[in-house]
């Protein structure tokens, strides 16, 4: 993970299952949906393929 202080604008349409998973995911790590999305996004993670998810979070 970076600590790029940068400001990071991230758009991306979810299905109700996805939007679940990302939220279920978030609360497993301790971070809001927002937080967990941008640091998802910053490592290069797929959001659409739960193993990489997965794979990130077992980081």
């Amino acid at each position: 993970m970076t600590d790029d202080p940068r400001p990071l604008l991230v758009a991306f349409s979810a299905g109700p299952e996805l939007a679940k998973r990302i939220e279920e995911e978030a609360a497993r790590s301790g971070l809001s949906v927002a937080e967990y999305v941008k640091r998802v996004v910053r490592c290069g993670i797929d959001l659409y393929n739960p193993n990489t998810i997965k794979q990130f979070n077992e980081q």
